[in-house]
Order: structure tokens, then sequence, then C-alpha cells
């Protein structure tokens, strides 16, 4: 007699308590899980950038397909500039590389909240270039002290950025610092971090310096830079999403033996 016929012999990740439907219950899962990834993947939150990377994406794919697509030709015997094959190399590649930006966004969007945190900041950094004089610098203000992703200087004013990935929320300290501030309210930058952070071409650090104002930079999966590797399929910036899955990304395998012989 087989006592787990009604989960297909798997009653670690398996539930049928009808003894009806075994797979029905992963599936649905792994429908809603996949739903919540794609959206979370493809939602734009600055629809400029995330064009601006779209269109990239399949510039890079164009091009590279068409580069591998004439070499290919020559090896063959065949003529490299080929314009009626460059053409269709060219529209393959470009689909190619959207698709495969897609997929990087998918992957994005499965991964941990900390890589979703530092993929924002790369992003923002890469923005905000030479306007950056210092990074994880803390701030009073409000009777709160929340740490500014960045801190930038325009003119001879301070301005403070917040990179956050998608529409993750500000922290309390952030909302109620930033607010202050962005209010109009005194505020004074301290820590290691503001004592290693100059003024830009001198040697005055901006410890105890006033912060005139604090943007939020908000970064979906999509806007990230597109490259040849992105458009092979390989993970942006040689980071995939925790676990490998693209169902589940990062579930937590809590099947430990007490659960199989409690059923």
């Amino acid at each position: 007699m087989n006592f787990y016929a009604y989960v297909d012999n798997n009653p670690i990740n398996a539930n049928d308590p009808s003894g009806l439907c075994p797979i029905c219950i992963p599936l649905i899962e792994g429908a809603i899980q996949l739903g919540s990834l794609a959206r979370n993947a493809f939602t734009v939150v600055n629809a400029a950038r995330t064009a601006t990377a779209v269109s990239q994406a399949a510039a890079v794919g164009a091009g590279t397909s068409v580069a591998v697509g004439g070499a290919i030709r020559g090896a063959t015997g065949g003529s490299v500039f080929d314009s009626n094959a460059m053409t269709f190399d060219a529209l393959v590649g470009g689909a190619f590389g959207v698709a495969g930006h897609g997929v990087n966004a998918l992957r994005v969007a499965g991964s941990s909240s900390v890589f979703k945190g530092e993929f924002a900041s790369n992003l923002a950094s890469q923005q905000l270039g030479k306007s950056v004089i210092g990074s994880e610098v803390s701030v009073m203000a409000g009777g709160a002290r929340p740490r500014l992703d960045f801190l930038t200087q325009q003119g001879s004013s301070l301005i403070g950025v917040e990179a956050k990935f998608g529409m993750t929320p500000l922290t309390r300290p952030q909302t109620i610092g930033y607010g202050a501030i962005n209010s109009g309210e005194a505020s004074s930058l301290f820590g290691k971090n503001a004592a290693n952070s100059f003024f830009q071409g001198t040697s005055d650090s901006v410890l105890g310096s006033s912060v005139s104002g604090v943007n939020t930079l908000r970064f979906g999966a999509l806007d990230a830079n597109p490259s040849v590797y992105s458009f092979f399929g390989g993970g942006l910036g040689g980071a995939s999403a925790n676990g490998g899955f693209l169902l589940y990304p990062n579930k937590t395998n809590n099947n430990q033996m007490q659960s199989v012989y409690s059923k």
C-alpha cells in the first residue's frame, strides 16, 4: 500500500487534502508568485529612463547580432555586408536584446531586498556622477538620525539623495528626517563618513554642515544598463537571484523532518 499516492509520492513538497489534484496547489502558488514577480519586474517608475534602457538593450542586441552574423558569413564564404542579411540580423538581435533585458529584470525582481537596494544604489551612483562627495552619511534632523545613501554638492549647497528600488517606502527615520530637512528645519551631518567627506576642491570636511534638501531616486528592474553579457543571458553585474529559480527565487525551505511526520 502506498501511503503517499495522494501527493504523487512527494509528501515533502505537495499537499492535497481532498485527494483530487495533488499538483493544483503548487501550480496555483507558482502562478501567483510568477504574477507578483512579473509585476515587480516590469513596474515603470521613470518612463523616460526605462525607455532609454530598453532602447539600449535593443541596440546592443542588434549590434551584437549583426557583428556575429557578418563574421559567420565571412567565415563561410558569404558576403559580410549583405544588406538583407544585416537587416534580418538586426531585427532578430534587437528582439533578443529586449527579451534578454526582460529576463534580467525578472532576475532582479526575484532577488533579495539587499540586492535590490544595491542595484538601486549602483544606478543612482552612475546617474549622480561627480556630484557625489560622500555616501552613507548620517544626518540629524527633526529628532531623527537617518543615513543618506549619497551626499552631493550642487554649487554651494549640500543635497542628500536616497536610492530606492521600485516603490520601496522610506523608513520612519527617513520620513521624519528628510521631511524636516525639506521643510527647511535645521540639520547637521555627523559621524565618521561625514568627517571623511569634503567640499568639492577643498580639504574642508562637511562634518556639522547642514543639508539643503533630500531627493529620492527610484529605479525599476528594467532600468539597468544593458550589455553584451546581459544580451547572452548573463546576470546583471554578475549577481543572480538568490536560489536560482524563477518561480521561487527566495523561497525558504521549511520542509523539516518533523513537519513531514506531523501530517
